[in-house]
């Protein structure tokens, strides 16, 4: 009897080792706890999400003011759980105007520039996620106005994908 408690007891504490222990290269590892908030070499935290996620990442820019920025919807049962658009206004430029799929950008925030600027981004999921939701899967071309002089714009959309290989928890957005 005294065998199957030692047994036991060994199991239980070693098992509680094993879960107490944080994967290497997670927010964790570097310091962060549930809030997640965690700045690192200079970058803060936008977004963090674990579970069934695929990522999908575009960057556009023209002489033109008027072209389109893409999504790689991975299947058609994947929908946008979270879309992050970002801005670069050309140097020495204060402000970036541009809209997407007609809807003009708010933007949440700013970063400041290597030259003493900023860098735009905003959350558009409402934007994004009634063209790409009903969509098929592929790429898809959403739309894109640059209304100010900008260097370009990127698109980061966050499925949740009911497909995807494994639950994962993946720190997708950080910002300067």
């Amino acid at each position: 009897m005294k065998r199957v408690f030692l047994f036991l007891t060994a199991l239980f504490l070693g098992s509680m080792m094993a879960y107490s222990q944080v994967e290497p290269g997670t927010i964790e590892s570097l310091g962060g706890g549930e809030n997640r908030e965690v700045t690192v070499n200079g970058l803060t935290q936008l977004y963090s999400v674990t579970g069934k996620y695929t990522l999908s990442a575009d960057g556009a820019g023209s002489g033109s003011s008027a072209y389109t920025i893409d999504v790689d919807k991975p299947n058609a049962s994947a929908t946008v759980h979270k879309a992050y658009f970002f801005g670069a206004p050309v140097w020495y430029n204060s402000t970036s105007c541009a809209s997407l799929n007609g809807n003009a950008i708010t933007w949440d925030g700013s970063a400041t520039a290597a030259w003493g600027c900023c860098n735009f981004y905003a959350d558009v999921t409402s934007i994004v996620a009634p063209v790409v939701n009903p969509a098929a899967a592929g790429i898809i071309s959403i739309p894109l106005t640059d209304c100010s002089s900008n260097d370009g714009f990127g698109l980061l959309v966050i499925f949740s994908d009911p497909l995807a290989s494994e639950k994962n928890h993946r720190d997708y957005v950080w910002w300067s």
